[in-house]
């Protein structure tokens, strides 16, 4: 068969067009993934390579990245063990690799803060939120390295979308919490709601300063919390546990009119929460809440807690990671939760543009 010269153009056109366009629209996704609770002393665990399979642009820890031993909170007046187990996470092969392409943001939960369920009356917080800033590379001319609290923004375009980063710590400033008796829902420990409405989870400054961002322009605000917002049933910390602080959330979300997700750690289990648009606390559209955890820590608890706002009809008792997939081309963003392997084992649309 004879081919012309004008036949021959056409055929080696579609062929670079093939070649240049379908690679652009197979990378025209972005990835942020995040993850909470992680053992350092299981440093070659596989999940870190799942995790760099992704190549996120940005990874969020969102605590419990370390444990710090019991006795550093009540025994010894100093915070080296906890700089111990940084140095554990800091030379593990798995968050080396990571680190060298990808830019790390990080909140502190309890076990990185110093004191199991600890607040604002942990006596070592300071010391201990300078070891924090020094390990992830805070600058020490920066205005949060040197204000009380770990709390931080950070802004940046993926595509066409604008993303605002809110990070919490829900730590530092936070009033006590009230431990009920124990029931046979919750047999091991019962925090109940302190409705005192001079308690705090995050402290005026913060509130303020939440407000402010909140306020700020941008497609879509990412929100970290250590512990859980939208759950309010189970035994263990949560928003809950403060009932007024929840609702001023919302109230402040409904308010700005931000597009918010949120994403959360610290259960051991994973899994998706959705805060219906007409519910009593709603914020004007479906509030979505991705809790990630544990990355590497032990796992296998939540088995039958109770979540009316539960995704689905289970949790993930597994080790797994979130991801945020940013597809540039249809201007979509999908929440995942990913397992060991890098298998989705769950995944909601978050934003349509």
């Amino acid at each position: 068969m004879n081919i012309s010269t004008g036949q021959s153009l056409f055929v080696i056109s579609m062929l670079v067009f093939a070649l240049t366009t379908l690679p652009q629209q197979a990378i025209a996704k972005t990835t942020i993934t995040f993850g909470s609770c992680i053992d350092n002393d299981k440093p070659d665990h596989p999940i870190w390579q799942s995790i760099i399979a992704t190549n996120p642009k940005a990874m969020i820890f969102l605590g419990d990245n370390v444990y710090a031993p019991t006795i550093f909170s009540t025994l010894l007046p100093d915070v080296g063990f906890l700089k111990s187990e940084y140095e554990k996470l800091g030379s593990s092969p798995g968050f080396l690799k990571l680190k060298q392409n990808t830019e790390f943001f990080a909140i502190w939960d309890d076990h990185d803060y110093g004191l199991n369920d600890g607040g604002a009356d942990f006596e070592l917080k300071d010391e201990s939120q300078k070891v924090f800033m020094d390990f992830w590379g805070v600058l020490p001319s920066s205005e949060r390295y040197k204000s009380p609290g770990t709390y931080d923004s950070s802004s940046f375009t993926v595509g066409e979308l604008t993303v605002q980063l809110l990070l919490l710590d829900t730590r530092y400033f936070r009033s006590p919490i009230l431990n009920g008796d124990t029931t046979k829902q919750c047999p091991t420990r019962n925090y109940i709601p302190n409705n005192d409405l001079n308690a705090t989870l995050l402290g005026e400054d913060q509130w303020r300063w939440l407000e402010q961002k909140l306020g700020e322009a941008a497609d879509l605000h990412i929100l970290a919390s250590s512990i859980q917002v939208v759950p309010y049933q189970h035994c263990w910390e949560r928003w809950g546990t403060m009932p007024g602080e929840r609702k001023r959330l919302f109230d402040l979300i409904r308010s700005t009119k931000a597009h918010v997700v949120i994403i959360s750690g610290d259960r051991h289990l994973g899994e998706i929460s959705l805060l219906p648009r007409d519910d009593a606390l709603g914020v004007g559209y479906p509030l979505i809440e991705v809790t990630s955890s544990p990355v590497s820590s032990q796992s296998g608890f939540g088995k039958d807690e109770l979540n009316d706002y539960r995704v689905g009809t289970d949790n993930m008792r597994e080790s797994n990671f979130g991801v945020l997939v940013f597809d540039e081309v249809a201007n979509t963003v999908t929440a995942e939760l990913r397992g060991t392997d890098g298998s989705v084992l769950q995944s909601v649309r978050i934003f349509s543009r």
